[in-house]
């Protein structure tokens, strides 16, 4: 049986799966738009973060995904930073 945090991780986990096409295709559109091969990816603001936990979740679970999947970890080095 999974733990309510477990659950809620396995969700989250699913739904980047799913969307990690979207959100690459994204992040490469925004890439046309600049000259280097460095994009900043701005996530939230500070009235964003209220419910932090769920937010960090769900970026840590973005950047393994991206570093998984070999069809992006080639093209794609992502981290977050403060």
């Amino acid at each position: 049986l999974l733990s309510n945090k477990e659950f809620i991780s396995n969700k989250l986990s699913k739904y980047v799966q799913n969307n990690l096409p979207k959100i690459y295709d994204y992040l490469q559109n925004l890439s046309n738009g600049y000259k280097t091969n460095h994009l900043l990816f701005l996530y939230g603001d500070d009235f964003t973060f209220k419910n932090g936990d769920k937010l960090y979740t769900i970026m840590d679970l973005l950047i393994d995904e991206f570093r998984l999947n070999q069809c992006y970890s080639r093209k794609v080095n992502m981290f977050y930073s403060t």
